[in-house]
C-alpha cells in the first residue's frame, strides 16, 4: 500500500469515527465459516421467507451473485477514485461497525436481477457452495465498490453482505 493510499484511507476513517450512529461494536464472528453455519441452519429450517420485496429466492441468489463475483470478477466496476475515496471508507466504516448497511433491493451493476421464484433449497445449496469456491482459492477479484480488497477482507466482506440480506428473512428452526 502507498503512504499516500493509507493516509488518504485513514483520513476517511478516522472521520467516519465522529459522524452519529458509527460506533465501533464489540467484534462479532464473520468468517466464512460463520457463514456456513448459517446457510447449514436455513437448509434445515422451516418457512424461510422474506419480510421485503425481494422473495427468498431473489435474496439468496443475490447473495450467490456477490460471492461468485469476487471468483471471477464484478462486470461492472465504480470508479478507480471512487473505490479508493467512497469504497475505502464504507469499507472501513462497515468494518468498524461489524455490519453491513446499504441498499438491500439494488442489484450488482451488470448483473441480471435473479428470479423471484425458484427452489430455496437448490439456492442455499449454490450459496453454500459459492462460499466453500472463496474459502478454497488463493487470490479474490477486486470488489465493484469497495476495490482492491484482500482475501481476507473480501471474505468479511461477504460475510457481512450476507448478513445484511438475511435481516430481510425470517424462518424457524427445525
Amino acid at each position: 500500500m502507498k503512504r499516500r493510499d493509507f493516509i488518504k484511507g485513514a483520513a476517511a476513517g478516522g472521520a467516519l469515527l465522529f459522524i452519529p450512529g458509527i460506533s465501533a461494536c464489540t467484534p462479532q464472528d464473520f468468517s466464512l465459516e460463520r457463514a456456513l453455519s448459517v446457510i447449514e441452519s436455513l437448509k434445515h429450517s422451516r418457512s424461510l421467507r422474506s419480510r421485503g420485496p425481494q422473495s427468498a429466492f431473489q435474496i439468496l441468489m443475490h447473495c450467490t451473485q456477490s460471492v461468485d463475483c469476487a471468483l471471477v470478477g464484478y462486470p461492472e466496476m465504480k470508479p478507480e477514485w471512487f473505490q479508493n475515496s467512497i469504497g475505502k471508507a464504507a469499507f472501513h466504516a462497515f468494518s468498524l461497525m461489524d455490519q453491513m448497511k446499504h441498499d438491500r433491493t439494488a442489484p450488482i451493476p451488470g448483473m441480471p436481477v435473479p428470479a423471484k421464484d425458484g427452489d430455496v433449497q437448490l439456492a442455499l445449496q449454490e450459496l453454500e457452495a459459492a462460499f466453500l469456491k472463496l474459502k478454497g482459492i488463493p487470490a479474490v477479484y477486486p470488489h465493484f465498490f469497495f476495490g482492491a480488497l484482500s482475501h481476507r477482507e473480501m471474505e468479511r466482506i461477504q460475510v457481512l453482505h450476507l448478513m445484511n440480506h438475511l435481516e430481510l428473512l425470517e424462518w424457524k428452526k427445525a
